[in-house]
This record gives C-alpha cells, structure tokens and sequence, in this order.
C-alpha cells in the first residue's frame, strides 16, 4: 500500500476485505491477506480471521504502517520499525475506530445502491419486453409495408399505361384542332378568304395532320400498353403478396405478444418494487448516514489528535 497512491475502495475484492479513503490531506488504508471471516465483519474484526492485515495512516512527513502476518506484528513510522507502544495501540484503536464507521457507511450507501439497483434491472427486464412487444408489431408493419409497396409497383406499371394513353390522346387532340382550323378556314366569307391564301392554310394544316398520324403511328401506344401489361404479369404481383401474407401469420404477432405480455405478468413488477421500496425504507438509510457520518468526523477527529 505505501508504495502508491490509496485509491477510494470500500468493499470485497474477491475473498479479501479491503477499505481505502481520503479526508483531505489524510489517507487511510487496511486490507486483508487469507481472510476467512464472516461477510458482515467490521475492520475490527478483520485480524480475527486473516493470514495476513496491513493498516495505514498517510500524511505529509507522516507515514503509519502496521503489518500483522500470521500472529506477527511489525510497527513502521516513517520507514522506520518502532516497538508497538501504547501510543501506537491508540494510534491502531482510533484507527479502527474510523475504519469501522467508514465500513458500515460505506455498507449502508452499497446497500441502499444495490437495491435500488434491483428496481432499474426490474423495470429495464419489462421495458425490454414492452421493446420486444413494440418490435413484433414493427416487424409486422415492416411486412405490410412490402404489400403496400408491391402493390406500388403495380400502380406505378398502370401509371405508365395513363400516361402512354395521355400522349396519344395529347397528340390525337392536336389532329382535331388542326381540323377545326381547316373548318374555320373553310367558314370564311369569300371577303376575307380574299386577304389571305385559304388554300394554302388548308394545305399547312393538312401536312400538319399527316405528321401527327405519323407520329401516333410510330408512337404505337398499343404495343407500348401491351409491353406494360406484359411486365405487369410477369411481375404475379398478387403471388408475392400472397407470400407475405403468409409470413405474416406464420409470424403469429398476436400469440407472441400474448407471451410476451405473460412474461411481463410473472416479472411481477409493481409489487417486487413495492416489496424493495419497503426494505429501502426499513433501512432508514437517510437517519442512519447522518449518525454514522457524525460518528466518522468524531472518529476522524479523534485519530487526527493521536497523529499530532
């Protein structure tokens, strides 16, 4: 331990005990070697059931070890072996004294966080499954999607056919208003027909008809439809929906959120929390911290003066 910086550590480490903390410029350290005691023991009690205890005291030019190995007690102050005296023993004592209170804090807050860690995993396992019921019903709109976007794909095709039959409507209107050009030309008192070639006009417009015939001829609007049609066939767009229709039941949404929703029944929930919420108040975590905080600046202060 005094070979480097004492970390902030209360707890077990594997089958050993240690406790390590800080108050301000004083550090505080005891760990155990081969320890074989009971879980609840305070650091006191540590020396009972161990191979090996070390205890230590750090401060500017002020450096406390005490080593028991076996039965064996080594006292270093400052590098240096000195006899364990009674100003050392009360240096132990009130070391213990500290480290006893810190442990029992420190129990405490681990207790009370451990608990309400219990109600996080609890209401996580039924978020987690209210997310599995909420991923079933995805999967399922997922799939109905594919039907909603195969059938896109058809109207889509079908889009194509109106939009063929729009050209050749577009440029059949265009004959018919070259026609209604010619009837007016036609229509006209001789008066007028004789500021302007009439026949010429009639002729102008009549070329214009055979261009746009020609146009819908090569257009072939028939043989475009048919090839859409054609590909709306091959597409069996009524098949593959079929398909995932029957993806869809076999995936049986509702049997797998009615088990999911009894998994959540059993979690038993409400009444688990409600059972750790009650051990969390007969802890009465909030009067006790204060006692024992009170108790460990007593204790502190206490080793402190012996340090003088």
């Amino acid at each position: 331990m005094s070979g480097g910086t004492i970390q902030e550590q209360i707890g077990r480490r594997g089958r050993e005990r240690v406790i390590q903390s800080s108050f301000g410029d004083l550090r505080v350290c005891m760990v155990t070697s081969g320890f074989d005691g009971d879980g609840d023991d305070a650091p006191s009690r540590w020396p009972l059931h161990s191979d090996r205890v070390v205890l230590e005291t750090r401060m500017a030019n002020d450096l406390r070890t005490l080593e028991i190995n076996n039965g064996r007690v080594t006292y270093i102050m400052n590098s240096t072996v000195r006899p364990l005296d009674g100003a050392a023993q009360g240096w132990r004592d009130d070391l213990l004294g500290l480290l006893d209170v810190t442990w029992d804090l420190g129990q405490l807050r681990g207790r009370v966080s451990s608990l309400r860690g219990e109600i996080s995993s609890i209401q996580g396992n039924r978020s987690s499954l209210e997310g599995q019921i909420s991923s079933y019903r995805g999967q399922v709109s997922s799939m109905q999607g594919e039907i909603s976007s195969l059938r896109g794909q058809v109207s889509s095709m079908r889009g194509e056919i109106s939009s063929i039959r729009g050209h050749e409507s577009s440029l059949r209107g265009e004959i018919a208003s070259e026609r209604g050009s010619i009837s007016n030309l036609r229509a006209m008192t001789w008066e007028r027909a004789r500021e302007i070639d009439v026949d010429a006009r009639i002729r102008g417009h009549e070329e214009n008809i055979q261009r746009i015939e020609r146009a819908i001829r090569d257009y072939d609007a028939d043989a475009r439809v048919r090839e859409v049609e054609r590909r709306i066939d091959q597409f069996d767009v009524e098949s593959k929906v079929a398909d995932v229709e029957r993806r869809i039941r076999e995936f049986d949404v509702e049997g797998k959120i009615a088990r999911t929703r009894r998994q959540i029944a059993e979690l038993d929930v409400d009444d688990r929390v409600k059972d750790i919420e009650r051990e969390i108040r007969s802890l009465d975590a909030p009067a006790r911290i204060r006692d024992l905080e009170e108790r460990r600046d007593e204790a502190l202060a206490k080793l402190r003066r012996t340090l003088r």
